[in-house]
């Protein structure tokens, strides 16, 4: 959410609760049935639930807290001593729980490590009632004008609202920086991010958000949010405590990153080509070829480096069902990457363009994307890029041609997550300039990368051949150089590195400069070593710290510049959790199709897709239900989110409203979503266990909230 001119003047923070706690409740009796405020309990061995929401409540242990075998907090009772600090627990009963007093409640909840059955009981006053799977992750730390500072986290939200609605703001949150790199404690702050980036991603970690408030200056809302830091099967103990009191970890917040020699030698890089292989791409594989060659001569003359760059190649063409002289509509032409001359063998013998014409002028992109994403990459320790090559836009979701029901928005975040970076070269030719705004808008989302402040994004003229050439030894050159820059430039950081590799590799500063032959958007150059820097950022922050086992108060904001998103929302899905939600919308989605083909109303179809094809169809109402939320078809748990869902307001008369064209426009951003889930679902390197005993169904992605339906 930009933030405008956040900062030119100063507002209020107007609190709001995310835990539904504020009114005292005194509780007691036997368990069974026993509605606890907006918290059911059922049978002993039943989770309880948020009647709002019907997730099963969970809760965080607060740190050195015990569990017992029963409601007697005695020597004797105790089934575990000094629990995992803020490792989530289900909640089974709440017994003779009282909140009047915020700070020292009373009373007992029976807790388990899964839904299947509780484990024992703890003491109101050593948990954390978490409401919501909300929890926030870093943003990606950038480069450039976009480069934030890392986060602060406060013990208290005084002291954090004092700096951010000062009207010195910035200087008062560089004086904080200021004595973190001296060494010092900033007064308030009791831990912070560390110089090396974790990723959410790679190395799973978790900020429950268990309150916040919300703060206007000027026009737009931000937030304080209050977190417990956690990181499943971790915890603090001794010299590893992830506060700024120890001095190994305050080291750690301050120390530069470097790219030392030992950690240079095991980096790599993969390159994989996904190209357009229609029948007007010939001149274009074969210079491709002559870039890749003269790369092997210049930049991967030695052999280590050699070694340690690998390449792939992908063809695209349009759907292979509908046109069968086309051949195929994906292929992946290198089951395992290969070298240089490997990758210019295949583009002479092997790839080629197709002998047939498509159908129409768009082609099958975001499948051969999609593949892409996947292609066999060498190991975690590479960098990933993917450089597509094309001439048309790619058929949207929905499409008679469409292949794939996923689109450039849905591809970019699942491309974030598996931390692949994408180039973009558009080839224009005159005679589709109606389709030239169409790619050039899907391009550009394609390889909007991660840490980088534009699109790694170049059009170019068909007939400019030898830009094309230029453009494709730059960025294949640039990336194979990284290798050598790292090695030779070692201890340098990652943004030296990433200057290095462009210089070395054949960067092109003259790129976009001419507008008669096209080329990049301005700050392209700039773009590419920034999209290197990024992809090295990531890779040097394997195995960072992350705060745990602290609650805190920070800011979603950087605390200099605010316009700067420091933490974005992210929502804790289990496989389960995404399995219902896959279900709902394809219900939603075929009601919608079957809605417009026999003109039924929008809750006629909706009733006739569920009751044939969902066996739960009796525990939906479509009876009294004006809206779709009120069906409670989809899961309940979008509702209590912060965030406006396009679907459930729908209803009858607003289904009614829309024109045919909107129809389909949203129809198509469904499917796309929806097939982005069921990406997310098939991958194993998505999901993290929360539990050395979690259920592969109970397993959690961290899915950014604006990719919600």
């Amino acid at each position: 959410m930009p933030l405008g001119s956040f900062g030119r003047a100063r507002g209020r923070a107007v609190p709001r609760r995310l835990c539904a706690v504020a009114i005292a409740l005194t509780l007691g009796g036997p368990a069974a049935a026993a509605s606890l405020g907006e918290i059911t309990c059922g049978g002993p061995d039943d989770v309880c639930r948020d009647n709002a929401t019907m997730l099963p409540l969970m809760a965080l242990p607060r740190p050195f807290s015990n569990i017992y075998s029963t409601e007697e907090a005695s020597r004797d009772a105790i089934l575990a001593a000094n629990v995992r600090a803020f490792y989530p627990l289900y909640v089974f009963d709440r017994k003779e729980l009282d909140l009047s007093d915020p700070a020292n409640p009373t009373g007992w909840y029976r807790v388990g490590t899964t839904v299947r059955r509780p484990f024992g009981w703890m003491q109101a006053g050593d948990l954390l009632e978490w409401h919501q799977a909300l929890v926030v992750a870093y943003t990606h730390p950038g480069s450039g004008d976009q480069a934030r500072q890392p986060v602060l986290m406060f013990g208290e939200l005084p002291p954090l609202s004092q700096v951010v609605e000062a009207d010195a703001r910035a200087d008062q949150a560089q004086a904080l920086y200021d004595t973190l790199d001296a060494g010092g404690v900033p007064a308030g702050v009791v831990s912070a991010e560390t110089s090396r980036y974790r990723d959410i991603d790679k190395d799973f970690y978790i900020f429950p958000v268990i309150d916040f408030d919300q703060v206007h200056l000027f026009d737009d809302p931000a937030r304080y949010l209050q977190v417990a830091a956690a990181i499943p099967r971790e915890r603090s103990v001794g010299a590893d405590q992830t506060t700024l009191d120890n001095t190994a970890y305050r080291d750690e917040v301050a120390a530069d990153i470097l790219l030392e020699r030992t950690v240079a030698e095991a980096l790599a890089v993969d390159i994989v080509f996904v190209m357009d292989m229609t029948s007007s791409m010939g001149p274009y594989i074969d210079r491709t070829k002559t870039a890749i060659a003269r790369i092997a001569e210049l930049v991967l003359n030695d052999a280590a480096d050699r070694e340690k760059v690998r390449f792939g190649l992908i063809g695209y063409r349009d759907n292979a069902t509908i046109m069968p002289g086309l051949q195929f509509t994906t292929r992946l032409f290198t089951p395992s990457l290969v070298d240089s001359d490997g990758l210019a063998r295949l583009l002479t013998d092997e790839a080629g363009p197709a002998g047939v014409g498509s159908e129409d002028y768009p082609e099958e992109v975001f499948a051969g994307v999609d593949l892409g994403l996947k292609a066999p990459w060498t190991g975690d320790r590479s960098l990933k890029f993917v450089i597509l090559v094309g001439d048309a836009s790619g058929h949207e979701p929905g499409h008679r041609q469409a292949t794939l029901d996923i689109g450039p928005a849905e591809l970019r975040q699942l491309a974030d997550q598996l931390k692949v970076r994408i180039a973009a070269i558009h080839l224009l030719d005159p005679a589709a300039r109606s389709d030239h705004e169409i790619a050039r808008d899907q391009f550009r989302i394609l390889s909007r990368n991660p840490g980088a402040e534009s699109a790694l994004y170049y059009d170019i003229p068909t007939q400019a051949l030898d830009r094309f050439e230029t453009v494709v030894g730059q960025l294949a050159g640039s990336l194979s150089a990284v290798i050598g820059a790292a090695r030779t430039t070692g201890g340098a950081s990652a943004r030296q590195v990433a200057q290095a590799a462009v210089r070395t590799g054949g960067g092109d500063p003259g790129i976009g400069a001419d507008p008669a032959i096209g080329g990049a958007d301005p700050g392209t150059q700039d773009a590419l070593a920034q999209t290197i820097e990024s992809a090295l950022v990531e890779y040097l922050g394997d195995q960072a710290s992350a705060p745990r086992d602290i609650v805190a108060w920070t800011f979603d904001r950087d605390l200099i510049d605010p316009v700067v998103p420091a933490l974005s929302v992210r929502v804790l899905l289990t496989r389960e959790q995404v399995n219902n939600l896959i279900i709902a919308l394809e219900a939603v989605v075929t009601a919608m199709k079957e809605a417009e083909l026999t003109k039924a109303q929008f809750f006629s179809a909706l009733q006739a897709v569920v009751t044939q094809t969902i066996k739960t169809a009796d525990d939906i109402n479509f009876d009294q239900a004006r809206r779709l939320s009120e069906t409670r078809l989809m899961p309940r748990w979008i509702e209590s989110l912060p965030y406006r869902s396009e679907v459930l307001a729908m209803s009858d008369a607003i289904y009614e409203a829309l024109t045919a064209d909107e129809r389909v426009a949203l129809e198509r951003k469904l499917e796309a979503k929806l097939a982005l889930y069921r990406e997310i679902n098939e991958n194993t390197d998505l999901w993290h266990a929360l539990a050395d005993d979690t259920a592969e169904s109970q397993k959690v992605t961290p899915l950014a909230i604006d990719m919600l339906p």
